[in-house]
């Protein structure tokens, strides 16, 4: 029953923010017609100022606004593209929260081209809601690929993939409780864009966060 219940609300998270999905909430949002507030849900508010004071407390290397960006860069359809370097800094500067006003019941976006990219924090988000319904059991695992969220009474093994060689493992984490989650660019190349250049970061490796949530 709790994985029951568990499933519901990832699919709830997903109907509320992927932009791969054209009805969900976030993907209307960004749609909606420029100065004109759009309803949305109070979850939605809530995990959208969550992503922002993200933004805040990194000075701006996690940036949930990058839609923009990610447009030019034709991140999704997986093929080398070289936007010009005055494209590129339009971009950039139309990839800003503050194009953005959220409000208790509503967000209105304030420029044409502003739009909020989930993919920095959705699978986050879907994990901490999902392992709520876990709260009376001693131990559970949910595994999102490069995320995974770990409760356990005895420490559980995370193993690390080589970024350069993915079939191999570079190391090993134990962790009781918490998330792990990793991102690199080897296994896709140049998804992740630097918020600072507005280009893909390097490939240089990956970089494994261990948090609470």
């Amino acid at each position: 029953l709790a994985i029951e219940k568990a499933y519901r609300r990832i699919i709830s998270v997903e109907n509320r923010l992927s932009t791969w999905k054209d009805d969900s909430e976030l993907s209307q949002m960004n749609r909606s017609p420029v100065g004109r507030p759009f309803a949305v849900s109070s979850e939605l508010v809530r995990e959208l100022r969550t992503a922002i004071e993200c933004e805040r407390e990194t000075d701006g290397a996690f940036n949930p606004a990058m839609a923009p960006l990610m447009e030019l860069w034709e991140i999704r359809r997986r093929k080398p593209v070289h936007p010009s370097k005055p494209a590129v800094r339009t971009a950039l500067a139309e990839s800003r929260t503050s194009h953005f006003k959220i409000e208790d019941s509503s967000i209105t976006r304030l420029t044409k081209s502003a739009g909020i990219e989930e993919g920095g924090f959705g699978k986050g988000l879907a994990l901490d809601e999902a392992i709520r319904e876990f709260a009376g059991y001693s131990s559970a695992e949910i595994d999102f690929g490069g995320q995974v969220f770990v409760r356990s009474r005895n420490d559980r093994k995370v193993e690390l993939a080589n970024p350069a060689r993915r079939q191999e493992s570079l190391g090993s984490l134990h962790i009781r409780e918490g998330s792990v989650s990793t991102s690199g660019t080897s296994e896709r190349g140049g998804h992740l864009l630097d918020p600072a250049t507005g280009r893909p970061a390097p490939s240089w490796g990956s970089v494994t966060v261990v948090a609470p949530e």
